[in-house]
């Protein structure tokens, strides 16, 4: 049920992933430092028989690890009895081990590498099945996957003159030789109902002719249902190039074309958009930071890209997703016909409400102060809550009024918050939902004057008041009238799980009889929107209830007295079990077994008899 472990579809049923919390910081090591270990590159520039020449050494090279380290796979080995380990390469992609290798049965020269993961069960087999059966010059070939010593193995092709990393590349030669094999590429994985999730130079390779590129890497790639479109998973990513509705683990097709977005602007730039915008280096800003800058900045271009550069990446980097299946609407990301159409010199209209640029708007009068971006307008509206309500549902709705001038669909957003409210609806939860629907991609949450920047900080803010047993006045009152659903509808629209976790959260709130029942409920929605999975207690931390009943018995052999204190901090005073206890097995599905350890240990509302104590032994 946690929001950051969901395994289902946001349209349709899929099929679930196993990642492991440990997959997960093995990916994000890899993502975070590939990259930045690679030196730097000359450009890669067209040469006269219109092939790409790289000028120096690229991230994988024919230089290979002198030394092996421990643990590495000797030269000679036989792997799935059909190819032969030649020497490791020396490349660090942290989720595996490279090797160049050749046939076994002598019967080419030609290499190929093999991607030793350095996890059990780490390649999706629904993926492998796709890539197997593919056959796209734009999409590395899968030639075999097998295991060895119980870890997973590929054969991949050996591209000799190695991947994008590092590289910088003209404009030219980006619309000549890149851009048509990228997009081709992702329209292959995603025909076979693949998204990659990991678009980046480093994972785009020079092909052996020289005349395009390929992708490669699909160890963090899902596979989509066959009726669906999203897929919603924790997974490793690269923060650098992730498209914002990404930070809320969801992955769309469209997630990958942002990707290929951000690529681009650093192939030609050299650096990524936002470190070129001045901002901090991405290794020392957090998921949120990053997310956020992706909802609300406006990439910086350089005055030396070609502007039509410019509107291919503005098109591919659009934030706003909620149109992505009307094509007929250009307030949409760019995908495959898209780029297509700007290949063939044609000018989509570029997407942002029907030309309205959100970066450049009139000012807007509020509170004595003006504002000219959308993102100040909804803050100080939400900010000043009560002045914001009157601002739309007054007599004049000057909200509505201003958007009726600059974008229109806006304005219509702000006509049916108005209307709701006249209809009966509550006036602090339309304008909670006012303010979300205004940026609908935006993972915001506002109400009643406090403003979280996603679901994630409600839930550490609820933690917090909870554990120190501080007032959460507020953010009852925000999940009991129905605004945390209404944002949950918003923010993971269809995604019926999560929606029915908050519905069933403000149910237990509005009929908890005491506080202990209430306290409960909110610690749900903590554990909820947090996706955090243990339970503290008396200090420690513990992920099942069987960790739990150990703990115990192992008190019990050595102090009745700290069994005691240990017991006295799982129950309330009429020896119930705790709120924060409760909360979390509801979210976690435990409660059947919290009931169970409830009636094997003689609880359920009554103190133990003094037959039933365990005397402290010497």
């Amino acid at each position: 049920m946690l929001i950051n472990d969901i395994e289902n579809e946001i349209n349709a049923p899929i099929g679930t992933e196993d990642t492991a919390a440990s997959d997960w910081s093995d990916e994000w090591e890899s993502d975070g430092n590939e990259d930045r270990s690679v030196g730097e590159q000359e450009p890669i520039s067209a040469s006269a028989d219109n092939k790409l020449t790289p000028t120096s050494a690229t991230w994988i090279n024919t230089d290979s690890v002198e030394n092996e380290d421990d643990g590495a796979i000797v030269s000679g080995t036989v792997l799935c009895n059909e190819y032969r380990v030649l020497k490791p390469m020396n490349v660090n992609t942290g989720e595996a081990s490279l090797y160049t290798c050749v046939k076994a049965d002598a019967s080419s020269d030609t290499k190929y590498v093999a991607k030793v993961y350095r996890r059990l069960r780490s390649v999706k087999p629904e993926v492998t099945q796709k890539l197997l059966s593919m056959n796209s010059p734009y999409v590395a070939p899968l030639y075999l996957v097998g295991e060895h010593r119980g870890f997973s193995v590929e054969i991949i092709p050996y591209y000799a003159q190695g991947s994008l990393a590092g590289a910088t590349i003209s404009a030219d030669d980006l619309k000549s030789f890149v851009i048509p094999a990228l997009n081709e590429g992702l329209h292959a994985l995603h025909t076979n109902g693949i998204i990659h999730k990991d678009i980046k130079p480093s994972n785009i390779m020079l092909n052996d002719t020289n005349d395009g590129v390929v992708l490669i890497d699909f160890g963090i790639s899902s596979v989509k249902g066959p009726e669906s479109t999203v897929v919603v998973t924790q997974t490793g990513m690269t923060p650098e190039y992730s498209a914002p509705e990404t930070f809320r683990n969801i992955f769309l097709e469209e997630s990958d074309y942002y990707s290929m977005g951000i690529t681009l602007y650093e192939l030609f730039c050299g650096t990524t958009p936002f470190k070129a915008s001045g901002a901090s280096p991405f290794s020392n800003m957090g998921e949120d930071e990053i997310a956020q800058l992706a909802f609300t900045n406006k990439l910086p271009f350089p005055p030396e890209m070609p502007k039509d550069l410019q509107n291919l990446i503005s098109g591919l980097t659009y934030f706003d997703i909620s149109n992505r299946k009307d094509k007929s609407n250009p307030d949409r990301r760019w995908t495959y016909d898209d780029v297509k159409a700007w290949l063939d010199g044609s000018s989509p209209l570029l997407p942002g409400d029907s030309g309205f640029d959100p970066g450049a708007m009139p000012a807007f009068d509020f509170g004595g102060k003006q504002y000219d971006t959308l993102e100040g307008i909804i803050n100080a509206l939400a900010s000043d809550w009560e002045q914001g309500k009157n601002t739309v549902f007054g007599k004049r709705d000057l909200l509505k009024e201003y958007f009726d001038k600059v974008a229109p669909t806006k304005s219509k957003i702000c006509e049916n918050a108005t209307q709701s409210v006249r209809g009966g609806a509550d006036p602090d939860v339309a304008f909670s939902k006012l303010l979300g629907d205004l940026s609908p991609s935006s993972p915001a949450l506002y109400w009643k004057g406090n403003s979280y920047t996603n679901a994630k900080k409600l839930g550490e803010k609820l933690f917090d008041l909870l554990d120190n047993n501080a007032d959460t006045s507020s953010e009852s009152d925000l999940i009991s009238s129905g605004a945390l659903e209404a944002y949950f509808e918003r923010v993971y629209s269809g995604n019926n799980e999560a929606i029915d976790a908050v519905k069933s959260a403000q149910k237990m709130l509005t009929s908890a009889k005491d506080d202990s029942a209430r306290k409960a409920a909110l610690y749900s929605v903590a554990y909820l929107t947090t996706g955090y999975m243990k339970v503290k207690i008396a200090d420690k931390e513990f992920t099942s209830v069987d960790e739990i009943a150990a703990y115990m018995r192992a008190l019990a052999d050595t102090s009745f007295d700290a069994l005691r204190e240990f017991a006295y901090s799982i129950v309330d005073v009429s020896l119930n079990v705790c709120p924060q206890l409760r909360g979390w097995a509801l979210v976690t599905d435990k409660t059947a077994d919290i009931e169970a350890w409830e009636t094997k240990f003689g609880m359920k509302g009554k103190a133990p008899s003094k037959k039933s104590r365990t005397k402290q032994k010497p």
